[in-house]
């Protein structure tokens, strides 16, 4: 695979942010309630990344800046035989019985970085509430 010489990107960002807040005062106490609430979104509009033919689970463009990827497990190795008849994941280490067995995404017979797949949701929440409650008492 040959990847490009820049790095180029273009990235749509869109949130708002509301917040409200409002105070009481009695003769002994007060009281003040504060909420707020952001939201905010990416997409990837435009990427500088190699067109990988059957492996459209690999892109980024459309998806957002803060999406994850991962290899996929299928298992866990159950034998030597089972661990033989599997793709290739030496890159990892010695397998062993016991040991993870993961998803050959590409269908080249060796598990590596080009095996991630797309996870969903992004690591970064896109929703944040918040709320602020403060009492107290006066004259005591």
């Amino acid at each position: 695979m040959n990847l490009p010489l820049v790095n180029l990107g273009e990235v749509e960002n869109k949130g708002f942010e509301v917040e409200m807040q409002h105070k009481k005062n009695f003769k002994n106490f007060n009281y003040f309630v504060k909420g707020n609430f952001s939201f905010a979104r990416n997409k990837i509009i435009a990427m500088d990344e190699p067109y990988l033919k059957g492996r459209e689970y690999f892109m980024r463009t459309g998806r957002s800046v803060n999406d994850q990827y991962a290899l996929i497990a299928t298992g866990l190795f159950a034998s030597q035989a089972d661990i033989d008849k599997s793709p290739d994941q030496s890159a990892f280490g010695v397998m062993q019985p016991g040991d993870i067995k993961y998803k050959d995404m590409n269908g080249d017979g060796k598990i590596d970085e080009l095996d991630r797949a797309y996870l969903g949701k992004p690591s970064v929440p896109e929703k944040i509430p918040g709320l602020l409650l403060w009492t107290g008492l006066q004259g005591l």
